[in-house]
């Protein structure tokens, strides 16, 4: 499998070139701006043949976030990331770690280009872990 990297740098000099990676190589962490040539897909939401204007390109990480944080780009291509155990955690450390992740951890999401799950859902998860 191919690196982030590697799939940006090889998408981005073909004129037809097409592949699937993380927001993180699309847009610049700081700036929130895209990157080079590297463009998110729109998707045609009504089939009606053509971007409208909600699903054109988004050249901004925040006009993303909020259109997949708002159901409005769809998953996929946008996808969750789990946290998965074999079982309901009992050790403390790991409980630790997922309640950070759930809380102070949700304040590094824009760092790596990540999108934050909702305050309600983070404390139900926080929750079922006592």
């Amino acid at each position: 499998m191919e690196s982030n990297l590697s799939v940006e740098n090889t998408i981005s000099g073909k004129k037809y070139g097409i592949g699937y990676c993380s927001t993180s190589v699309i847009y610049n962490a700081v700036t929130k701006e895209r990157k080079g040539n590297i463009f998110v897909v729109p998707v045609d939401l009504n089939a009606n043949g053509q971007a409208d204007d909600y699903e054109l390109v988004f050249d901004k990480l925040d006009n993303l976030k909020t259109a997949i944080s708002s159901g409005k780009y769809p998953s996929p291509p946008a996808r969750k990331l789990y946290l998965v155990t074999k079982s309901k955690p009992k050790d403390e450390a790991l409980k630790t770690f997922l309640s950070w992740v759930l809380g102070i951890g949700q304040n590094y999401f824009d760092q790596t280009a990540l999108i934050n799950i909702d305050r309600k859902t983070a404390d139900k998860f926080v929750n079922e872990l006592k």
